[in-house]
């Protein structure tokens, strides 16, 4: 017997300018109350985002999967990246935080010292759901 594969549908999209320009936070809320898959798609700089020391400018195009999700107050959306591998090994971990309005908090932990350094920043990020 076959299952049909559930396809990925865009939700909430910004603009160049991060604005929303498709779809609407609702649709998105209410598609994470009823237990519906979340997924990212950003473009950003390399040294946006991944090395902010670097020179290299080159666009990277990264699609994340949040196995965990939670809607707060039935207006908010969350979702957790359970499987997100180490900043910089073995010094440094860390997570993100991410808004739909494309405001992101990057936390990253020395494992040693358990110090927290935050980095914000904002990306155009497209929020599909299955």
């Amino acid at each position: 017997m076959k299952f049909p594969v559930p396809v990925w549908k865009s939700v909430l999209e910004p603009g160049c300018n991060r604005e929303i320009t498709s779809g609407n936070e609702k649709t998105l809320c209410d598609a994470v109350g009823r237990a519906a898959g979340l997924r990212i798609h950003t473009e950003f700089r390399h040294n946006e985002h991944i090395d902010p020391s670097s020179g290299d400018t080159d666009i990277i195009r990264e699609v994340s999967e949040f196995r965990e999700t939670c809607l707060l107050e039935k207006r908010w959306t969350a979702g957790f990246m359970t499987l997100r591998q180490p900043v910089s090994l073995p010094d440094r971990f860390g997570w993100l935080i991410l808004r739909t309005d494309g405001a992101c908090v990057e936390r990253i932990c020395n494992p040693y010292s358990l110090q927290f350094t935050d980095a914000n920043r904002r990306f155009g990020i497209r929020w599909f759901i299955r």
